[in-house]
């Protein structure tokens, strides 16, 4: 999804009338979240004329419009100009205490697409991440000393471009989710730095910790003193306790719109979440009609920059979700090309590291590895849901919906012929077929048919 903004004048006049009447609709959340998009992309665009570094009108409306898919070279320019003044200024040394500001800094320039590994200011290189893995003097990160959304943002922003990825910046992980999974109170949400639990800080907590609750291969290799089945268990509280604290739209847009990130982040739909309900609703209740968002639902507080660029940000990772791209956060496109994955058109494959990739599909899906005698076996997934995730070492997989012995990307009453033929004979699948029709991998049998039927009939579920 590209965007290129010339002229407010060149919008359609029914569109912003439509806009202006705009009322927001719980039931419509899913069809109405891209006019009201498109409709705040434009807002932030033309009100930042100059974007700059800091927490309003800087790093969260370049994530925005980045994310959201608006080019504009020269708009990036000044941002990039504006944070490599700021860094010049300071040395590179943002805050010597309050490290969230290296966190969203570098959140900004990966989004703008640069490597804040070594950041150029035209009069000097700095690296910005390697800040995330000092220690204090007691041994706790920096990145925790502001509470848990620092230590939180501080994973979020390592993973952005999966920076430091060798055993100095996997260790710093592990010891921040260590720190993040400790700091979880009793009623499973998280609060900023003591006290009772809160949205916007169990959402944010969720959102680091998502990455590693899809891919527990990934968690493992890190060695955290924790388990995965903590970090799930973890997770699956701090899910339900925002559960108790959904009433009234979660009281501002900024905390809704976390809780839309921290969802997309999971791969679980906040339109139409099983647990929470439709929390895309609950970001349009506070749209204001004209492209920005109050901060209270009631409009006692107006609308302002801050809760403006939260919900932009938070439907562009909702909208992210919905059209099979990475996370919000996961700004990796690109960087892994070495397994070359066969899949039909129906299925979305995402590389996200050197040797996994995630599949995301609505039916059941398998993959497979050709050995050196030309015979084919199964990789085993990980996660849940519509998204899942492979390992291998090989250099090629083969994606294939469970059931599809045609290749069309479904399961239809054909393939079911064709594999009630094969069984008799009458026709010759090559392996991978077979694999497909072969539904409980114990070879094809009549009930493997049977099952097929009954999965189109919405009577019963397949396996991945």
């Amino acid at each position: 999804m590209k965007k290129h903004f010339k002229s407010i004048v060149s919008m359609s006049l029914c569109l912003l009338l439509a806009l202006t009447l705009w009322v927001p609709a719980r039931a419509a959340s899913d069809t109405e979240y891209k006019d009201v998009l498109e409709a705040t992309l434009e807002n932030i665009y033309f009100t930042i004329t100059d974007p700059s570094c800091g927490s309003i009108g800087g790093e969260w409306a370049v994530l925005a419009l980045a994310r959201g898919g608006v080019e504009d070279d020269a708009w990036y320019g000044r941002y990039l100009t504006a944070v490599s003044a700021t860094i010049d200024s300071c040395n590179g040394v943002l805050h010597d205490k309050k490290y969230t500001e290296y966190s969203r800094v570098v959140l900004g320039l990966t989004a703008a697409g640069q490597d804040a590994t070594k950041f150029n200011t035209g009069t000097k290189t700095y690296d910005l991440v390697s800040p995330l893995l000092k220690k204090q003097d007691n041994g706790e990160y920096w990145a925790a000393y502001q509470g848990n959304t620092g230590t939180a943002f501080a994973i979020i922003a390592l993973n952005s471009r999966d920076y430091i990825n060798n055993a100095s910046g996997q260790k710093a992980r592990a010891g921040l989710l260590d720190t993040l999974l400790n700091a979880q109170n009793s009623d499973g949400g998280w609060n900023i730095n003591g006290g009772a639990s809160g949205i916007d800080p169990t959402a944010m907590s969720l959102q680091a910790l998502a990455p590693y609750y899809l891919r527990q291969r990934k968690y493992d290799a890190l060695g955290a003193s924790h388990s995965y089945a903590q970090l799930k268990s973890s997770v699956e509280k701090a899910l339900a306790y925002l559960k108790t604290q959904s009433g009234d739209d979660y009281g501002s847009a900024e905390a809704a719109a976390q809780v839309v990130v921290a969802l997309a982040a999971l791969k679980r739909d906040a339109a139409n979440d099983p647990l929470l309900g439709d929390v895309l609703a609950s970001v349009l209740a506070y749209y204001d009609g004209d492209g920005g968002f109050l901060h209270l639902k009631d409009g006692s507080d107006g609308d302002n920059q801050m809760s403006t660029e939260q919900a932009c940000y938070a439907l562009v990772a909702y909208d992210r979700w919905k059209t099979g791209k990475t996370s919000l956060y996961n700004m990796t496109e690109g960087m892994y090309t070495n397994i070359r994955v066969s899949a039909p058109g129906s299925v979305a494959v995402e590389q996200t590291d050197t040797d996994s990739f995630q599949v995301t599909s609505s039916d059941p899906c398998f993959a497979v590895v050709q050995n050196a005698d030309g015979s084919y076996s199964y990789l085993e997934p990980e996660g849940s849901g519509d998204t899942r995730n492979f390992y291998t070492e090989s250099g090629s997989a083969t994606v294939v919906v469970c059931g599809d012995a045609n290749g069309d990307g479904k399961l239809s009453i054909s393939d079911m012929i064709m594999a009630r033929a094969s069984m008799l004979g009458a026709i010759s699948l090559d392996e991978v077929s077979l694999m497909a029709v072969d539904l409980d991998k114990n070879g094809l049998t009549i009930a493997d048919i049977i099952k097929a039927r009954a999965y189109s009939l919405g009577m019963t579920t397949l396996d991945w």
